[in-house]
């Protein structure tokens, strides 16, 4: 779960949210890199065809990231 507005930091904000919260699904791992001090990672999200990939600076990534739900399968 995030914050939407970090998925929309570059795209057009044609979505209207009724709530900030937004369910997405992550496609890999999230791949941290402490020397640059960025998180990435790749994602699929409602209305989208495709699976999208972003690299956040971590307070970023630290104050819209909240979490996932895991399932084994």
């Amino acid at each position: 779960m995030v914050d939407a507005n970090i998925l929309m930091k570059n795209r057009m904000r044609w979505m209207i949210c009724t709530t900030s919260w937004h369910w997405i699904v992550l496609k890999k791992v999230i791949s941290i890199d402490e020397k640059n001090e960025t998180a990435e990672f790749e994602y699929w999200r409602w209305g989208y065809e495709f699976c999208l990939t972003e690299i956040f600076p971590f307070n970023v990534f630290n104050s819209n990231y909240y979490g996932y739900i895991a399932i084994k399968m």
